[in-house]
This record gives C-alpha cells, sequence and structure tokens, in this order.
C-alpha cells in the first residue's frame, strides 16, 4: 500500500540538543494506493530513484522480487533469484536491481527488462541487505554469515570482505560514498567503505537492526531494532548518541531520515508510523 502523510507526527530530532526524547504530534496518514496482488513483503521496500516504481524484497524463499508502477498499483517486472529475495535495491540511475537470497546469492539484474545480468561473489548464509555505492560501480552486501563484501558491479568480481564479527540485517552507506553502516545484533559497525576497515563500533539499542538511513547531507544515521520502540540516531564521524526519537509502544520495524535531515518516519510492530 502507498500512503500520503499530511501534518503529524514524524519525530524531529534536534543534533544540537544532545541526547533526548523528540515527539511531535500524531501523524495524519491517508492510503492513496493498493498494489495488485498478494505479496508477502517482508524484506526491503524502496522507491525507485525516480519515484515511479516500488521494488519490494519477498518473505517467502521461493518468491520473486517484485517491482510495481506506482502510477498504477501494477506489477510490471519480477526478479526470481536463486532462493528467493528478501533483500533488494535499486543502482543510482535506477537501470539495475540488485538482489540477496536466502540460499546467499548475490545477483544483479537489468531493471527495465528483468533480465539478470550477472551473479556477484555469494555469501555461505542468508543475504539480509544489499546497496549500491552511490557512484553505481559497487556493491556493498550483508549476510548472516557475519560477512560484508565489497563487490564490482561491473566485472563481478569481489572488491574487498570485512569480518563483522555478529550477523549482519542492514547496510547503508553515506552519500560521497566514503563510509558505510553494518547493522548486527545489539550493535552496529562504522566502516571506511573503499578499504572495508573498521573505523567505530556503537553498542545498542538491544535487539537485530531493522532500519538503517543515513541522512542525506551524511552527517547522522538512525537505527531502528526490534528489541526497541525507539529510533536512535548517532553521529557517522564519531558514533555518539545523539537523539533517541519515541512515539511507538512496541519495537520497530524501519526508520528512515527524510531529506530535510531534520525528521525520521518510522514503522512498528503497533501498526502506527510515528
Amino acid at each position: 500500500m502507498l500512503f500520503r502523510s499530511r501534518t503529524g507526527r514524524i519525530a524531529a530530532p534536534d543534533p544540537k540538543s544532545g541526547p533526548a526524547t523528540n515527539e511531535a504530534p500524531v501523524a495524519k496518514i491517508t492510503e492513496i494506493r493498493r498494489f495488485e496482488g498478494n505479496p508477502r513483503v517482508k524484506g526491503s521496500l524502496v522507491f525507485s530513484p525516480d519515484g515511479r516504481f516500488v521494488l519490494a524484497g519477498e518473505a517467502d524463499a521461493n518468491q520473486p522480487s517484485l517491482l510495481w508502477d506506482v502510477a498504477t498499483g501494477k506489477q510490471v517486472r519480477s526478479f526470481l533469484g536463486r532462493g528467493g529475495s528478501p533483500s533488494a535495491a535499486f543502482s543510482p540511475d535506477g537501470r539495475q536491481v540488485v538482489t540477496g537470497s536466502y540460499a546467499g546469492f548475490v545477483e544483479l539484474w537489468d531493471a527495465g527488462t528483468g533480465t539478470k545480468i550477472r551473479d556477484l561473489p555469494r555469501h555461505a548464509k542468508i543475504v539480509r541487505a544489499v546497496a549500491f555505492t552511490p557512484n553505481g560501480q559497487s556493491v556493498l552486501s550483508g549476510g548472516m554469515d557475519q560477512v560484508a563484501i565489497l563487490s564490482d558491479a561491473q566485472t563481478g568480481k569481489e572488491r574487498a570482505r570485512f569480518e563483522a564479527g555478529s550477523e549482519l540485517w542492514g547496510v547503508a552507506i553515506t552519500p560521497d560514498g566514503s563510509r558505510a553502516v553494518l547493522g548486527g545484533k545489539d550493535q552496529f559497525i562504522f566502516i571506511d567503505l573503499p578499504t572495508m576497515k573498521e573505523v567505530h563500533r556503537s553498542k545498542g539499542p538491544t535487539g537485530v537492526v531493522w532500519g538503517l538511513s543515513i541522512s542525506t547531507d551524511g552527517r547522522h544515521v538512525a537505527v531502528a531494532t526490534a528489541g526497541d520502540p525507539s529510533v536512535h540516531v548517532f553521529e557517522m564521524t564519531s558514533g555518539r548518541a545523539v537523539t533517541q526519537l519515541a512515539g511507538h509502544k512496541r519495537p520497530l520495524n524501519s526508520a528512515v531520515v527524510l531529506p530535510d535531515c531534520r525528521r525520521v518516519l518510522s514503522g512498528s510492530k503497533d501498526k502506527t508510523f510515528p
């Protein structure tokens, strides 16, 4: 389903105020479109760069990632990887899609035709998160095998890897491509992306990381976990906690920093979008 948010409760952190709890009035969110079929979306859900399409990872191991037209709600394409695809992402130009599978495969697709382009280096376990670098030349994948792999999207070869020491449930890359955040269980890791070396590691909030979102200015990352009802915001440079955003009554499923870099939209098991 596609929703429109009018005025309302979207958490608004103020980085200058330090750790705090911020909560704005409850948002009025109305449904504007329902996508065809009965997809069991339990993985990634992303808009194409031009906003015309929505790409979803599937909950079932034998089901493809699905692509819908936002204007019509019609399914226009599917990407059936080996072992299903709980994670999926667009390239910056929207021309390619990368998927990660339950069987550890990472596969690159033509978004316009649905044709597979090539395989990228495989993980030993489920690939829960994939992302293109801002220049579209590389793909970062994170798996339950506790490994993050940076792959060349043009050749399919591995550029570098990082042993995280924790199952990886999320990855996010800064707009300039200099750093990435890897989300594990009860922790998340900041790495220098070109070298795949750890910069620092931050503890908590509790639970596996369901959502990681870096602000468009690259200064902060919002973290949503399965064990905490609040969104936690951290500095990218230091890993220091900046603020804690309350509003939900149950643990979170997702969090996204909005383009103005001052608001965070979050989704929770309490079925609300503060």
